[in-house]
């Protein structure tokens, strides 16, 4: 889960970023730190993406908003 969540994020903060780019800078990721390659097919990311559990969103939000406050004090 913690890839799929990382790979969301990157996802998200890259404008119109698709599914099979997510899964292309995984295989990269891989590749470079001499980890088994994955399947060029996004199929799997998206369907682990589709199953985050809405607890880690809101988890998120949170300490995000925690780390922005901390900031500003």
């Amino acid at each position: 889960m913690r890839r799929t969540w990382w790979g969301f994020l990157c996802q998200m903060f890259q404008l119109n970023a698709s599914c099979r780019d997510v899964v292309a800078q995984f295989q990269a990721r891989f590749v470079l730190t001499g980890q088994r390659p994955v399947d060029e097919a996004n199929s799997a990311y998206c369907q682990a993406r589709a199953r985050l559990p809405e607890p880690l969103f809101v988890a998120a939000l949170r300490a995000s908003a925690a780390a922005a406050d901390a900031c500003v004090r």
